[in-house]
């Protein structure tokens, strides 16, 4: 088989240009090769290309250490100067502080420099061979280890026959510390000094042993001394107790006398106690008749007055709705001293419920009315756990048909019954479920955007929602910041007043909403109170009046 060269050939070689058309190429029988290309024709002679190979020769023309050139004319290492330049360079050593070593790599060829290709590998370091072009050639090693390292390396002429290889030994110093011998020598210093302080350790603790077995010593000899002091105080002790039990003796005999003389004390103290109960039965019957007359002047105050403290101690308050939502209010204006509109508040797990309730009737009716609310609404949710507001309804239309007696068409049964609008509110899942009977329920959002939800048209207990079997429905909606849910009793809205002696009305409320949308809940409040005083002027209050704000 006939072996068969390719060589290739550039601008550097002659070639005025580089591109040629695809195929646009043929020879003549005189070995004359022609190209086609997109400068015009070209015609190439290959008998007249010279076939002889130069031997090509590589070496070392510059390294740097750190990135600082060495110039090896001055370099001294050891005891011996170098003294020749960096090709004649064949061994040199480093200093274990240099991090960097570069060697740049250079042929003799000067005809076609664009052409050299070099191979290179440190023995100690690389694992294999590295090829670079000319355009390649420093060669970089950092942070060599302590050692003695063999660079080889050789270069290919353009026929692609290898150089010989040439060598460079490079000796890397270790660091006096990293030796063997100062490392043993550490050793056996640690371990010495070590031996002498567990030495001095013993000897201390030997000498401390001997001084507690002293102390023990002496220790002993002194609580023998104390048992022998105790010893004769307890003697003196035993006798001292024997004079006191003779003295005791005759306090005896002379106790027993003087409880004689008490007894006789006493039974005329019992004469004189008899006669003065007498007396004080006496003062007391007619102080009960001059008493009797003044509480049937102010009974029915008084009364009141215990039954406000009574729903007060049983209904939370504003601060009661602020430790549960921060930002919230409560406007409570009773028609009479007790009322028959209350807030009810539980939390259960990580719900909090919220009711605002209108009951039938004001004043003592009311209250009455309001104290079986709050007990049913603690039994539903507080004892049996239910949060939906719809079966809340359900369950407190049930239980008030069942307290009043409300049969199927019995015309005398009490037509006693409430109006509320409850909600559940769900902070950890940013929502609100709420029902109404019998009233409306505002969402009021930033930039004045109300809206109205009308509750249910059934009301809790009474004889229509025994007779019509109401259902209640759940409204349900996301927390948005700075949403405002507003719960408000007929009283507030059906309240005469104003200059034409007509309805508050829910126009006039929703306007009053949109007119405090930006405004803080303080000021808020502050705004309904005032709303409602200047409507009422001179006029009587009709109903009892209690509004519930809260803010998101």
């Amino acid at each position: 088989m006939r072996k068969k060269e390719a060589r290739t050939f550039s601008v550097q070689d002659g070639l005025p240009w580089l591109e040629f058309n695809y195929n646009a190429s043929c020879a003549d029988s005189v070995g004359n090769i022609y190209f086609g290309g997109l400068k015009g024709l070209l015609f190439f002679n290959s008998t007249r290309v010279n076939k002889n190979e130069m031997p090509v020769n590589p070496y070392v023309s510059k390294i740097s250490l750190d990135y600082k050139e060495v110039d090896f004319l001055k370099l001294q290492t050891g005891k011996t100067k170098i003294n020749a330049p960096a090709f004649l360079v064949d061994t040199f050593d480093l200093d274990y502080s240099v991090s960097v070593l570069t060697l740049e790599l250079r042929t003799d060829d000067y005809i076609s420099p664009h052409r050299q290709e070099f191979r290179y590998k440190l023995e100690g370091f690389d694992d294999k061979y590295t090829y670079v072009t000319s355009e390649n050639r420093n060669v970089t090693y950092t942070h060599l280890k302590g050692g003695t390292y063999f660079f080889k390396y050789s270069c290919r002429s353009i026929g692609g026959s290898w150089s010989n290889e040439k060598l460079i030994v490079i000796i890397k110093h270790v660091p006096f510390w990293k030796e063997k011998w100062f490392v043993a020598t550490v050793l056996i210093i640690v371990v010495f000094v070590l031996g002498v302080i567990l030495v001095f350790f013993l000897k201390a603790q030997a000498k401390r042993r001997q001084q507690l077995e002293e102390k023990i010593t002496e220790r002993t000899k002194l609580i023998a001394k104390q048992k022998e002091n105790l010893l004769h105080q307890r003697d003196a002790l035993i006798t001292k107790n024997k004079k006191i039990l003779k003295q005791q003796e005759v306090l005896k005999e002379s106790n027993e006398q003087v409880n004689y003389q008490n007894e006789e004390l006493r039974s005329q103290s019992d004469m004189l106690h008899e006669v003065n109960q007498e007396m004080m039965q006496q003062n007391k019957m007619i102080a009960d008749q001059a008493q009797k007359l003044k509480e049937k002047n102010s009974l029915l105050s008084r009364g009141l007055n215990y039954a406000k403290r009574i729903q007060i101690s049983l209904f939370p308050d504003e601060n009661d709705l602020k430790r549960h939502i921060h930002k919230s209010f409560i406007f409570f204006k009773p028609k009479e001293k007790v009322s028959g509109d209350f807030l009810w508040l539980r939390k259960v797990a990580n719900k909090i419920i919220i009711a605002e309730v209108d009951c039938t009737g004001h004043g003592v009716p009311g209250a009455f009315m309001s104290m079986i609310g709050n007990a049913l609404l603690n039994e539903i949710v507080g004892n049996k756990h239910i949060t939906d507001p719809a079966t809340i309804f359900y369950h407190l239309n049930e239980e008030l048909h069942s307290i009043f007696k409300q049969g199927d068409y019995d015309i005398e049964a009490q037509d006693e019954g409430m109006d509320l609008s409850l909600c559940t509110i769900d902070l950890s899942a940013k929502k609100v479920v709420f029902a109404s009977a019998m009233q409306n329920v505002f969402i009021a959002r930033p930039n004045c955007d109300i809206e109205v939800v009308k509750g249910d048209i059934f009301s809790i207990g009474g004889l229509m929602s025994k007779f019509k079997k109401p259902i209640y429905t759940n409204f349900e909606f996301a927390i948005e910041p700075g949403m405002r849910l507003i719960f408000t009793s007929d009283g507030y809205i059906d309240q005469f007043g104003g200059a034409e002696r007509g309805k508050f009305g829910v126009e006039r409320f929703e306007r009053l909403l949109c007119n405090n949308s930006s405004n803080s809940m303080e000021g808020f409040k502050k705004s309904v109170e005032e709303s409602f005083t200047n409507w009422l002027g001179d006029n009587d209050q009709l109903d009892d009046i209690l509004v519930v704000a809260i803010e998101f």
